[in-house]
């Protein structure tokens, strides 16, 4: 893990858009140079142009990366993580992506969720076991799956059939397991109860509990394995996980949604949930997509910022506290890059003036 020579990063600014309950004023904003941001549930981790992770928030769990640190309100450099090309965050815990194609996890593990062989909470980065070439790591709640060589591997919570390893996972799985019948992955998103995966033909499959049709298929029992795509859905590039729902980017640019509906995360304008992909009107030239609990955001090749679903926190970040059926624009953002999605809170990296 020890840095070596990299070219110059192009500078990016990430901004906190976790708004204020006041309404339309936006609060606790931060700005620091980074190219990646994940937030989680307790923490917030962004990712620097030469590889070095800060995270901020909570930290009681280790979730911080830094022994000791308990909590942080602007970011704190995290112990011995270098060369980190990816993050992700979980609930109160998240994972790296490194550029030798190893990935290492930190914060709690009571369900395996680090992926390092034990139930022990981790203050600083654990090299997740086995894994040497990964290409994309997705934490969930208390689940973590990710690409390796093409193949998808899963573990930690697997009782609602998560891992996709065909069996309902009811102890912790400390260690990677793989998900069968998945060659030529490209992508993963973790959710809650179920994952997803992209594969190099543009299909999507989907496995863990089918609550909601968030599996995007007409199955109604829990479903251990990755045998069956994602109705309606082609030419997909990247999905995204919440609760009881996903969307899929698709290489035109569009966004696709399906499973519940309570609170317009399907971005269509109805409360009507949908056991296929549904086109979410009106939002084209996509380059990047997020979501999280019951909310989902995209940001455009224009700069621009839009999201659905439930923003009761301000979250969707278009100046009101409410449900949003249909994407609203994210205010006072014209040059985005990258969104990042927890259940409350949203954050993104901009493009910055050199």
């Amino acid at each position: 893990m020890n840095p070596g020579s990299r070219r110059p990063p192009r500078r990016l600014v990430a901004l906190l858009l976790t708004l204020a309950w006041s309404a339309g004023a936006a609060t606790g904003a931060h700005a620091a140079v980074f190219t990646q941001i994940a937030p989680g549930l307790d923490q917030t981790c962004g990712l620097r142009g030469d590889g070095i992770v800060y995270c901020w928030g909570n930290g009681r769990n280790g979730q911080l990366g830094v022994i000791g640190e308990l909590s942080a309100r602007v970011p704190i450099k995290v112990i011995g993580s270098y060369q980190t090309t990816q993050i992700t965050s979980g609930q109160q815990y998240w994972c790296e992506r490194l550029a030798d194609g190893t990935a290492a996890c930190t914060g709690t593990n009571a369900f395996g969720q680090l992926g390092d062989g034990n139930l022990s909470t981790a203050n600083f980065p654990q090299e997740v076991a086995s894994l040497s070439h990964v290409s994309r790591i997705s934490a969930g709640v208390t689940t973590t799956c990710a690409v390796d060589s093409g193949a998808v591997f899963c573990w930690g919570d697997g009782s609602s059939g998560q891992l996709g390893n065909a069996i309902f996972q009811r102890d912790p799985q400390p260690v990677p397991v793989q998900v069968p019948g998945l060659t030529g992955a490209t992508w993963v998103d973790v959710g809650a109860t179920s994952a997803c995966a992209v594969l190099s033909s543009g299909q999507v499959r989907c496995w863990g509990n089918t609550d909601d049709g968030k599996l995007g298929n007409s199955r109604t029992s829990l479903l251990t394995a990755a045998d069956t795509p994602v109705s309606g859905m082609t030419a997909a590039k990247t999905v995204a996980v919440g609760d009881r729902f996903a969307c899929a980017l698709k290489a035109d640019g569009t966004v696709w949604c399906w499973g519940d509906n309570t609170f317009g995360e399907l971005g269509n304008g109805t409360n009507t949930g949908s056991y296929v992909a549904v086109q979410v009107p009106g939002l084209t030239g996509v380059v990047n997509l997020d979501a999280s609990g019951l909310t989902a955001c995209a940001v455009k090749s224009n700069g621009t910022a839009w999201c659905w679903g439930d923003g009761k926190l301000g979250q969707t970040g278009g100046g009101t506290r409410g449900i949003a059926p249909t994407p609203v624009q994210v205010q006072g953002i014209t040059d985005a890059a990258q969104i990042g999605v927890s259940e409350t809170t949203a954050c993104l990296v901009s493009k910055s003036q050199v």
